[in-house]
């Protein structure tokens, strides 16, 4: 979804942070496009994988 925009600087920490940020983005337009967090949660684990944000921290 978001990746090909990353890049990848070998810092693990910065990479974390920065998928992190992706996710961020992409709930705030799930938010725009009134998705509810139910709607919202599947499509980030789709597109984010093992990476995904925690259910905790998306419904923050």
């Amino acid at each position: 979804m978001f990746t090909a925009c990353r890049a990848y600087t070998g810092d693990p920490v910065q990479e974390k942070m920065q998928r992190s940020l992706e996710q961020r983005m992409a709930i705030k337009f799930c938010v725009k496009l009134e998705k509810s967090a139910a709607e919202t949660i599947p499509m980030l684990k789709k597109a984010f994988g093992v990476d995904c944000l925690s259910d905790r921290q998306i419904f923050q």
